[in-house]
């Protein structure tokens, strides 16, 4: 850890002449676990590069120990990142995966976190371009004091995004992610929208939990983002006659589940690929125009250089998403790359949305391809939005809202 904070205090001495000092426009790049196209995700090191590298917002994910320390990773598995497997064989769960909450913090603390990038691994470390790094899981409260101190050596505020990291997960062997997150943002003095932090959480139920009730026990009121995840996904699952199954958010585009998130958060986020088809063409544009005309910002995840299944290059595609979509904040792991194109890019007209969700009455469910889908026991049907198509579907939205 000493070796990473040092590292940290170079990267802090170093590149404190970039693009860092310039004022945040009305987009914005969030660096997703810092600069993880370069270094391993969500370490220290990673993010402080990002941070002096110009980023608006970084993003962390956070998960808890298996000992209740929230430490600061994104994957539902150690596997992917870690050398878990080799250190530790055969602790894995039903579902194949090495789960971070099955772990003491102190065997976290062991394992070598490596670079997305890295391909393989050697007996002493991962191998990567430089040679052999790497670095070791952080907790909430270290990122909380890096932060602290490049606020200090860069003289400005850091905006942070702190991803609830499938709370379903924690809920089902007892544990309370979110009440321990908030505990320790309350501790470091983040309690209210002027405080540079956004909560986000794939799961509405969770959201909701978090804003009518987990606020008010530290006197909070901190900014929601609303993540959506595909209807198959496993980021929220809830508990359904003994099992656990995947959450369905087909409820959240129609007119009267926008509105809901609308009262509930100030911004929603989706994955790239549920914007635009891989060649580029819009989809849910209505959605999108009526995030906007409720005064959410909307959030395009994935946008990454080098892992997109779209037929567009990195550039094009952030031309794309921010400046016709109409996107506020992208999520990149190339967060160096975007924020060059948005500092340099010359001023273009922007494309005004195509809808209005209070210009015109918008289809019932925002869905490119009309009203026809499949219905909650899968055969083909109308859709009905005011019926949830779960039974899974418990979220109240709230009664002051006209749909």
């Amino acid at each position: 850890m000493v070796r990473q904070i040092f590292f940290c205090l170079l990267i802090l001495c170093g590149w404190t002449t970039t693009v860092c000092g310039q004022e945040l426009s009305e987009k914005q790049v969030a660096a997703t676990g810092g600069e993880a196209s370069v270094l391993a995700p969500n370490s220290l090191v990673s993010l402080a590069m990002a941070a002096t590298a110009g980023a608006d917002i970084i993003e962390i994910g956070l998960t808890m120990s298996s000992d209740g320390r929230i430490i600061v990773f994104s994957d539902p598995g150690l596997d992917r990142l870690t050398d878990v497997r080799s250190l530790f064989p055969g602790r894995q769960s039903d579902e194949g995966l090495n789960y971070p909450a099955d772990f003491t913090l102190d065997q976290i603390r062991s394992l070598k976190l490596k670079p997305e990038t890295a391909e393989t691994t050697v007996a002493d470390g991962f191998e990567t371009g430089t040679g052999h790094l790497y670095f070791t899981i952080a907790t909430l409260e270290e990122v909380l004091e890096l932060v602290r101190l490049m606020e200090r050596d860069l003289a400005r505020s850091i905006t942070l995004i702190a991803e609830i990291k499938r709370p379903w997960l924690h809920k089902r062997e007892g544990r309370d992610l979110s009440l321990a997150v908030l505990k320790i943002f309350n501790d470091f003095g983040y309690r209210g929208k002027e405080d540079h932090l956004f909560l986000q959480c794939y799961d509405p139920d969770e959201l909701k939990r978090i804003k009518t009730d987990l606020f008010g026990r530290f006197n909070m009121d901190l900014p929601l983002i609303q993540l959506i995840d595909e209807n198959g996904g496993t980021e929220t699952m809830v508990e359904e006659w003994g099992r656990w199954v995947p959450y369905n958010y087909d409820w959240i585009f129609t007119r009267t589940g926008i509105r809901s998130m609308a009262a509930l958060v100030a911004g929603v986020g989706l994955d790239e690929m549920r914007l635009v088809n891989s060649d580029g063409t819009r989809l849910l544009a209505d959605f999108v125009a009526g995030v906007h005309d409720l005064e959410m910002k909307l959030h395009v995840l994935g946008v990454n250089k080098n892992d997109s299944a779209l037929s567009l290059s990195f550039e094009e595609r952030l031309e794309l998403f921010w400046f016709e979509l109409g996107a506020d904040v992208i999520h990149t792991a190339s967060g160096r790359e975007a924020t060059r194109y948005l500092f340099n890019r010359p001023e273009k007209t922007l494309v005004p949305p195509e809808s209005s969700l209070m210009g015109h009455e918008p289809p019932d469910l925002f869905m490119e391809n009309g009203s026809e889908r499949k219905n909650g026991d899968g055969a083909e049907g109308v859709w009905n939005p005011e019926v949830p198509a779960h039974p899974s579907q418990h979220f109240i939205p709230p009664t002051d809202i006209d749909p």
